[in-house]
């Protein structure tokens, strides 16, 4: 009777604590200059128009399509906008709008999939670059950028793949839990300049380019990802790179002659 009366007791109290969180979702939804996340849109694995069937998937999920630039031609499909685009001679459709990533998802032509696939699955049309830079981000002025030509792909791969799932990402608390388990000693910078160091690749048709905010510095002869500066304590929280993949980097890095480098092993 007493674990009957608690539950009476408990049932009403939870559920006026789910009605008020419900009711605080829909109102702080509908504040100006609230945050409010929408779940992921799922992305057809189909379109048509015109008479014909598009394919999304040609490309790997690492690549982010940019500079891309549409005919003219649109369509209406799903209820979404659709925009006609060529790429190294394959045709497609851009939708900006879907796929939660950076500049939606395209489709190709179906009857040309198979090609378009195998053309961006093949390094040889990629271009892999460094960027070396007193700058928090890449693609700035003040940037060295490196091209390099006889990139190992597996290499970048396996450096790549070190540090998946170890970002600090604000919106994916395991990530983050995650990253700071494998970190390594936090680097003082209060009294020294470290450089941040940027790798991706970019297609040979500048259609595609790989994520470029990640990076890395390389301290002592060691390879580090930098995951964010504490900037009240003045430190980089850090993971160290590991195996084959950081000795290729280190050596890549050494043989750059990159003058802000230089700048910073002699303590400038």
């Amino acid at each position: 009777m007493k674990k009957s009366r608690i539950k009476n007791m408990l049932f009403p109290k939870f559920a006026a604590v789910v009605l008020l969180g419900l009711s605080v979702m829909q109102l702080t939804a509908c504040l100006p200059g609230r945050l409010f996340f929408a779940l992921p849109q799922e992305v057809p694995e189909t379109a048509s128009a015109d008479g014909k069937t598009y394919r999304k998937g040609f490309y790997s999920d690492e690549l982010h399509p940019v500079n891309l630039e549409h005919t003219g031609k649109e369509y209406s499909v799903n209820n979404d906008t659709l925009y006609q685009v060529y790429l190294s001679g394959f045709e497609c459709l851009h939708a900006p709008s879907t796929g939660g990533s950076t500049n939606g998802t395209l489709y190709c032509l179906d009857s040309q999939w198979e090609e378009a696939q195998a053309y961006y699955a093949d390094p040889a049309n990629f271009t892999y670059y460094c960027e070396v830079t007193p700058d928090g981000i890449a693609g700035t002025e003040r940037a060295e950028v490196y091209p390099i030509d006889d990139m190992n792909p597996e290499m970048f791969r396996a450096l790549m793949s070190q540090i998946d799932g170890t970002r600090n990402d604000p919106f994916n608390a395991l990530e983050r839990m995650a990253g700071e388990k494998r970190e390594s000693e936090a680097i003082d910078v209060s009294n020294r300049k470290i450089y941040n160091i940027f790798f991706y690749k970019q297609s040979n048709d500048s259609y595609f380019v790989t994520f470029r905010g990640d990076h890395f510095c390389l301290v002592d002869e060691k390879l580090y990802f930098v995951r964010y500066k504490d900037g009240k304590d003045d430190t980089l929280h850090v993971i160290e790179m590991t195996g084959d993949a950081a000795d290729y980097f280190i050596d890549l890095l050494n043989g750059l002659e990159s003058p802000y480098l230089a700048q910073q092993n002699a303590g400038q």
